[in-house]
């Protein structure tokens, strides 16, 4: 998959986020991020989001000088004058389709890392904190299509920035899942060991979010048997049509849905060399916003992956499988 991913680093910084969370890892390296929309910024760093923004608008105007001098001094000297143009525009060209986020769209991370570097510090691990601003802001528990970030070592202060970022994810092409794509559902409760049900109400019914993540031998009685009547449910279904997906499924507006995620694995964390079975998602919309109508309404939609950028998508009519329709909204039930 070709990810437009750009870094301005020094030639030896080596970024290594061995103390974060999958998530953070993901921020940084580029890759797909599953991010918190609600800022995490507290009161003491107030002034690197002040020099964020700040930075941001230079980055709007394209003023080459002033992006190079907000970098902390040895990784300024570094950059090539083409290479710091070319990224500039590049964020210059996002910040005029999609304006700049609000604050309270603004997403950030800390993360632990390293920095082989003396010129920077002789500490061996330190701290980040990463500011990103996504283009435009995505939905709650979505990551952003596009996005840049500016990133800060907090104990130098927020003078100079560490890094700066700039992704666009919309133009990937097509990468084949490497494991089989199946015909039907013939999978069992026992194939998984832990659930999630994430229930978004959407515009419908702001701030009436819900989830559920649990493993399966801990589940209440009632929600293992919904959750195998699901599973019977789906094994009697139709696939309608199959395709590959390199992204998440991202909707016109901000419909009300519900998914349920079927994991292979007891633990909440697992590493991409560890995981040998696919994941199973399924998904449907509830209710449209208002005035938007998404194609997605008339499908269950069931997501087979390992990692979201590749994946297969099954959809089932919803027309035919109004049984698994009303199980699955349900569940909203159990998504407080």
């Amino acid at each position: 998959m070709k990810i437009t991913t750009i870094f301005i680093l020094m030639t030896s910084l080596f970024l290594a986020c061995g103390n974060a969370t999958k998530e953070k890892k993901e921020l940084v390296e580029g890759t797909t991020a599953e991010l918190s929309s609600e800022p995490k910024i507290e009161s003491q760093n107030d002034r690197g989001i002040t020099k964020a923004y700040e930075i941001i608008n230079y980055l709007k105007t394209k003023d080459y000088k002033k992006v190079r001098a907000s970098f902390f001094n040895p990784v300024a000297k570094k950059v090539p004058e083409e290479l710091l143009k070319k990224y500039v525009d590049k964020a210059s060209e996002l910040i005029a389709e999609f304006g700049i986020p609000e604050k309270e769209k603004v997403l950030s991370q800390v993360s632990s890392g390293q920095i082989n570097e003396p010129e920077i510090t002789k500490e061996r691990n330190i701290e980040f904190l990463i500011y990103a601003f996504p283009m435009p802001p995505a939905r709650k528990n979505e990551p952003p299509l596009r996005m840049i970030t500016i990133s800060f070592l907090p104990s130098f202060g927020f003078d100079k920035m560490i890094m700066l970022n700039v992704l666009d994810n919309s133009n990937v092409k097509e990468v084949k899942p490497d494991f089989e794509k199946l015909d039907k559902f013939d999978f069992k409760q026992s194939d998984f060991k832990r659930i999630k049900i994430y229930h978004t109400g959407g515009s419908q019914k702001s701030g009436k979010d819900g989830e559920l993540s649990e493993k399966i031998s801990d589940l209440k009685k009632t929600v293992q048997e919904s959750l195998n009547i699901t599973i019977e449910l789906m094994s009697k279904s139709k696939i309608e049509k199959t395709e590959i997906a390199n992204d998440i499924t991202r909707y016109k507006g901000n419909p009300e849905t519900i998914s349920l995620h079927l994991i292979p694995y007891e633990k909440l964390m697992v590493m991409p060399n560890e995981i040998d079975r696919p994941y199973f998602m399924i998904t449907q919309i509830l209710e449209n916003e208002n005035g938007i109508v998404e194609k997605e309404k008339d499908y269950i939609i069931v997501r087979q992956f390992k990692q979201l950028n590749s994946s297969y998508l099954y959809y089932l009519k919803k027309s035919e499988n109004m049984e698994l329709y009303n199980q699955l909204k349900s569940m909203e039930n159990y998504a407080r």
